[in-house]
Formats: C-alpha cells, structure tokens, sequence
C-alpha cells in the first residue's frame, strides 16, 4: 500500500518517541506501508535523523525493514550513510545496529538453506 499512514506523517514530523509507541500499539500494520516514494517508516527514520531507541523501535515491529529498497534502490542504512554530514556518534551506533540486524537475518537465511539440504 502506498500512502501516508499517521506513523509515516509523525516520523516524518519528527513526533517523540511515546506518540510513534502508541501508533505501533494501536496498529502495527503502517510499519510495513510505504509512501509514493516505497519509503518505509525506518527509510523515513534514517532520513529525520530519529534517535537510535526510536530505529530500534521501528526495527522490532518489522525487522525485515533493513532490506526494503526504495524508489531509489535504497536501503534505510543507505539513506543514512549518505546522510548531509558530519556523521555523528549516534549515526555510528544506528549504522552497526542495522548492520547487526541485516547480517543476522542474512545469516538465518542461509542456515535454513543448509537445513533443508
């Protein structure tokens, strides 16, 4: 679905990290909308410069966010990496967080693969 979901409108409007709580316990679902551009809520997150709690957030309602690619072929960690600089400490724990996330899914993947062989 594509569109502006309130969670997408409040990561976007840089909303505090208890109203997106309240948005993802009233309905998890937006998590996994995109908007016209097929950014997802944590392409959104990591473009607004949103704190590491609210990524990690973000993260544990839909993991699978780290690999969703956008209009522009980007990943969440991409957008974040190309980020206007300087880089700052938080950036570098939200870039190993997502990295950890994405490696341990990857991971996961391939064991399955030799499981089932």
């Amino acid at each position: 679905m594509h569109g502006e979901t309130p969670l997408l409108v409040a990561v976007r409007h840089g909303a505090s990290k208890p109203v997106l709580e309240f948005l993802l316990q009233a309905n998890s679902r937006p998590v996994v909308m995109c908007d016209r551009h097929f950014n997802v809520p944590l392409h959104v997150a990591c473009q607004k410069k949103c704190s590491l709690s609210i990524i990690v957030m973000i993260v544990n309602y839909f993991p699978q966010a780290v690999h969703f690619v956008n209009f522009h072929g980007q990943t969440p960690l991409q957008l974040l990496q190309h980020r206007t600089r300087p880089i700052t400490r938080e950036d570098e724990e939200i870039c190993d967080f997502l990295e950890s996330v994405a490696f341990e899914q990857i991971e996961e993947q391939v064991e399955e693969l030799f499981d089932e062989n």
